[in-house]
Parts: C-alpha cells; sequence; structure tokens
C-alpha cells in the first residue's frame, strides 16, 4: 500500500487501494440497483440537464477498509447521470458510487463524526468517456493553478467484496465533495455559509425557481435569499453597460471568479457545464465575504475534445459549436450573455483566457504533468494489474496507451487549444 492516511489526497503521488465490503443484511453494494428512467425533459435552455436516470439511487452500508483501517457502517450509493446509464445499459461493473461516513450515525452512535481521514463525504469518479483517465483530476489541478477554487481529487484502485471475496472493479478518480466541508475550509476558510448545487429549473438563472437550487448545507433553512438576490441583481436595470448595475450584481455574485472560470473551462473545452448544460456546478455564500456568491466547478472527466458515447463533440448537436469568445450564448444563459454585453466584463473575461494559457496549462508544463500521471496509473489500468474488461471504461488498452502523446491524443488537443484561443483573441484586439 503506497498511499499513507492524512492529507495525501490533497498531492496525488501514489495510488493507493480501498476495499468496500457488504454491510449487514448481506446486501452488497453491487446488489443496490440504481433507479434508471428515461431522459428527462430538461436540457439546453431549459433550466436542466438531459436527465438519464429518474431517481438517485439508493445507499446501503457498507464497511470500508485502507491501509490497514477499518471503517463501519459507511453508506455507499451508485452515482452520476449519463456515465451511470451508460454502465447499467451496457453492463459494466465500474460504476460511479460516492460513500458517507456517518450517513447511519443515528443506527450506529458509536460512529457519529466518522471520517475518512478528515473527510466525511468522497465521491468515486468511474473516468466515464476518457480513455487517459486523467483529465478528471488534471482539470481539477488546472482550474486551482489558474485561481479558481475546485475540488481535489486523488487515484485509487477500487476492491468491491459483496460475499465471495474483493473483485478490482477499477481505478476510480476519488473527488472531495464540496458539501463535506473540508473543501470549503481548506479554500474559503469556513463551511457555515449556504451550499447549493444548482440542476434543473432556474439553474440557468434565467429566473429564480428553489426547485433549482438544492441546499448541501444548512438544509433546515428554508431561506434562498442571497440566490434570489444575484439572480435579481443580474437581471436588473440598467443592466448591461452601466457601473451601477455592476456594483449591484458583485454585491452579491463574484463576478470576477465566474470569468475566471468561464475562461478556463473555455480553455479545457469541457462543454459539459453551464453554457449547454444546467449543472455541474456548485454555489457557495462565502461568509468571508459577507455571503457573496462563489462559484465553484464541478464534473471534468468530458473536457478537452472528449466525446461521449460515440456522438464526438456534443456542443454542436445543440447549435453550441466552440463559441470562444462566448458572442453566441442566447438569453437562455444569462450568466454569460449578460456579462458579455458588458464591455468592461467583456475585457475582463478575455484578460483571464489569455492567463488561463499560461501556468500548468502552457503546453511544455501541462505535458509534464500528464505524462507523469499516465505513468503513474498504468499498471492499474492495463496489464496484469490492470482493469477487466468487464470492469473498465476504456475503449481499448491502446487508446489508453496513446491517450497522452500519441496521434489526438491530449497533448495535441491542448497544443490545438493555444492555437483557437490565441487566433480568438487576436481577432477580437
Amino acid at each position: 500500500m503506497e498511499l499513507g492516511p492524512g492529507p495525501r489526497l490533497c498531492l496525488p503521488a501514489a495510488v493507493g487501494d480501498l476495499i468496500a465490503g457488504r454491510g449487514r443484511g448481506g446486501a452488497g453494494p453491487g446488489l443496490a440497483a440504481p433507479g434508471r428512467g428515461g431522459p428527462g425533459r430538461g436540457g439546453p435552455g431549459l433550466g436542466g440537464p438531459l436527465s438519464m436516470i429518474s431517481r438517485d439511487p439508493m445507499y446501503v452500508p457498507v464497511t470500508v477498509q485502507h491501509d490497514g483501517r477499518v471503517w463501519t457502517h459507511v453508506g455507499m450509493r451508485y452515482k452520476g447521470n449519463s456515465s451511470l446509464m451508460m454502465a447499467g445499459v451496457g453492463g459494466n461493473g465500474k460504476i460511479p458510487f460516492r460513500l458517507d461516513f456517518d450517513r447511519y450515525d443515528e443506527e450506529f452512535p458509536e460512529i457519529r463524526d466518522q471520517r475518512f481521514y478528515g473527510f466525511q463525504k468522497l465521491t468515486f469518479s468511474s473516468n466515464f468517456g476518457d480513455d487517459s483517465q486523467i483529465r478528471e483530476l488534471f482539470v481539477t489541478e488546472v482550474f486551482r493553478d489558474r485561481g479558481v477554487p475546485a475540488p481535489k481529487a486523488a487515484f485509487y484502485r477500487v476492491f468491491i467484496d459483496s460475499g465471495s471475496g474483493p473483485e478490482y472493479w477499477g481505478l476510480y478518480t476519488m473527488i472531495e465533495d464540496p458539501a463535506d466541508g473540508s473543501m470549503l475550509d481548506a479554500q474559503f476558510g469556513g463551511r457555515g455559509g449556504n451550499l447549493y448545487k444548482p440542476e434543473g429549473p432556474g439553474a440557468n438563472w434565467v429566473q429564480f425557481a428553489a426547485e433549482g437550487f438544492p441546499k448541501k448545507t444548512n438544509e433546515r433553512r428554508a431561506d434562498f435569499a442571497d440566490v434570489q438576490a444575484a439572480i435579481g441583481a443580474l437581471h436588473a436595470a440598467p443592466g448591461p453597460g452601466h457601473a451601477e448595475w455592476r456594483s449591484a450584481l458583485e454585491a452579491r455574485f463574484d463576478a470576477d471568479l465566474f470569468l475566471r472560470w468561464l475562461a478556463v473551462n473555455t480553455v479545457v473545452q469541457n462543454w459539459d457545464a453551464y453554457g449547454v448544460f444546467a449543472h455541474n456546478y456548485y454555489l457557495y455564500g462565502d461568509p468571508g465575504q459577507q455571503g457573496r456568491l462563489r462559484w465553484v466547478p464541478w464534473d471534468h472527466n468530458l473536457a478537452l475534445g472528449a466525446g461521449f458515447g460515440g456522438f464526438g463533440q456534443m456542443p454542436a448537436m445543440f447549435g453550441g459549436g466552440d463559441d470562444i469568445l462566448h458572442t453566441q450564448k442566447g438569453i437562455q444563459w444569462p450568466l454569460i450573455s449578460r456579462l458579455m454585453a458588458d464591455e468592461v466584463y467583456a475585457s475582463r473575461y478575455r484578460e483571464h483566457l489569455s492567463r488561463a494559457l499560461e501556468g500548468l496549462f502552457a503546453p511544455e508544463a501541462a505535458a509534464a504533468r500528464m505524462r507523469q500521471l499516465h505513468t503513474l496509473i498504468a499498471s492499474s489500468v492495463v496489464g496484469d494489474r490492470g482493469e477487466r474488461p468487464s470492469h473498465t471504461t476504456l475503449s481499448s488498452a491502446a487508446a489508453f496507451e496513446r491517450s497522452v502523446d500519441g496521434p489526438g491524443g491530449l497533448r495535441e488537443v491542448i497544443e490545438r487549444r493555444h492555437a483557437a484561443i490565441r487566433k480568438a483573441l487576436a481577432a477580437a484586439r
């Protein structure tokens, strides 16, 4: 076991092993069937994502082992939308899931405040749609490197024992859950503010709808005044182009952070986000800024040119294309269209876009880091210790081998991205 306890999660330099065994009642997590249904009615411009499951899957209790330590009565459930649906349809055993370490503390008081090295909740991504298996982790590093708070991640080999001994489910990317509080403490200085996970009606900010802003902290307080005020300020008169409009908006919403996120998100070509789908972000009412809402990105396995289910670049399917300067966004995405209609904000966005090409996303720095990560995980993905055909999200072993430096690999993707961004910026001068 290479990964020791403690904060090594924050600086992934090795691949850890995690084993989950069945809990009381004999029901292992493999038997906890996810709720599935047809595609939902939400979607681009409708205030929600394309929903491919009808409800959240059920939790089951499991025992977790890591590095010689044991955690009991841990809540485990499947997670995801397209990744979960595709795993179910294809019979793929590498299923994304969540762990909640004190979910059952009312039944078992002895596990109250049980934590995994300080973490209450953790998310395990199956790296669906990503033959490199490193996009999720690498892109979150790029966000933080460019000044955008984002959950940290690490690689784990996951084994599940549902009664017949441990089975290797594959290499997962373990991600901080912002609702856990550890990320809020580390990157915002405290967890006392309102944390929202917007999705559904209103999550595109066209208008406020409480059901589109479920709370992940302070759930018992049915008070959405911070979100209502921010959306109201976005749509208020006199509107873009006026200093008083910007001042009122910025008192309630960190517009500069949103523009930084938008710039980095555009550079890494992450289409599964606000602007195409109204999901995959959090809002945090930062107590250190008098409750002003701040943007937190989420879910990046489909960044850097990744396709989905053989469809290639998904935005084109919805008329999005690659609008680098976001001049084509309509009224259904007001956080982008209204800010880009204001020349002060549009100019600031272009500055952030230029800076997003630097640091970790500079071609040589990015290539070096991606090669390091690829080497780190290779033996856990392919080869004798690698993933089984029944538990993998790779299209092929060869696709993994060429995913960084091979034809069409991530190195080429980043070089092309630099060229496209610089061309767009030059045309805007």
